[in-house]
């Protein structure tokens, strides 16, 4: 049989927390296009929004939350590393300047990384200086220009968190009272 051929748009799932987002996009867009994409969807009013049926709220509701973002900067997108054709429980960085078909397929999941709202400050000129967020000090009276510099947060990205629901609930049963194949005595 001959390899599927690839759409000409990629319709993509973006997940974080409880959030599913979809993209529609050409498959010839780069990582960074759907970085925009999701930046847009990431500051979208509807995460705003009350949750529309309190009484389903779970008790760690803030643990789920989505962050706040406002540049893109401010996370990274990812895919599940796969290990013999299988997801590994891992997630690898997404090359901003590649092109989507050849880094995921068509209804891939795409997971948000955030960065780390504690991590330390980089001033760049001409390289990449870190300063740790505790000694930038300012100075008021200056003795020379400076060359134009732009100060950033570098802060290293925390652990993919996304909550993946079972495909039908209403069969989803405990691998731990499962008994095999035999039918279990009752």
């Amino acid at each position: 049989m001959p390899p599927r051929i690839q759409p000409k748009t990629f319709i993509l799932l973006l997940k974080t927390h409880k959030l599913t987002v979809l993209l529609t996009l050409p498959s010839t867009s780069t990582v960074a296009d759907v970085k925009v994409e999701a930046l847009t969807a990431l500051q979208s009013s509807v995460l705003d929004n009350p949750e529309p049926n309190p009484q389903l709220m779970d008790d760690d509701d803030m643990e789920w939350k989505v962050p706040k973002v406002s540049s893109l900067e401010d996370f990274e997108l990812a895919r599940t590393a796969r290990s013999s054709g299988r997801p590994a429980g891992q997630y690898e960085k997404l090359e901003l300047n590649a092109q989507l078909k050849t880094v995921v397929a068509n209804w891939d999941p795409i997971f948000v990384q955030f960065k780390d709202p504690n991590g330390e400050w980089a001033v760049s000129t001409r390289g990449l200086l870190y300063i740790p967020s505790r000694s930038i000090h300012f100075r008021t009276r200056l003795c020379a220009p400076l060359p134009p510099c732009v100060v950033r947060k570098t802060g290293g990205l925390l652990p993919v968190k996304v909550s993946i629901p079972p495909i039908n609930p209403e069969e989803h049963e405990d691998p731990a009272t499962q008994k095999g194949k035999r039918k279990a005595d009752e």
